[in-house]
């Protein structure tokens, strides 16, 4: 089974270097610990729980390394969380039920000089 997480950091109201920073260092954990970055996304062939459990533990262990005089990692997230990818939907197609398949009439193929067959 495929999921997704996603990690968005507070750029807004932290300084820029900081983050950008932290990010890179998230990336490179996820991305070593087997996800795949799928633009603002990073996936991985794994239950969504096992998923999330991998994805806690990278940042939990970035964490860990940071100097104890720092602001925890936590404090700089906006967004941290993570899905099954089959329950996930693409907003920028109609959905399923909205779609309609219609076969062009003869009327519609000689406007663009096209023969029915």
């Amino acid at each position: 089974m495929r999921s997704g997480i996603v990690i968005n950091f507070d750029y807004e109201n932290n300084d820029m270097a900081v983050v950008q920073q932290l990010f890179e260092e998230v990336k490179d954990g996820l991305l070593s610990s087997g996800f795949r970055r799928e633009d603002r996304l990073f996936t991985i062939e794994l239950a969504a729980d096992e998923a999330c459990n991998l994805a806690r533990l990278v940042v939990e262990y970035i964490e860990s390394q940071r100097d104890a005089s720092r602001d925890s990692i936590f404090m700089y997230l906006k967004e941290f969380y993570g899905f099954e990818m089959n329950n996930i939907s693409n907003m920028m197609v109609p959905g399923s039920d909205g779609i309609e398949v219609q076969e062009p009439d003869d009327i519609a193929l000689e406007r663009y000089g096209l023969v029915a067959v």
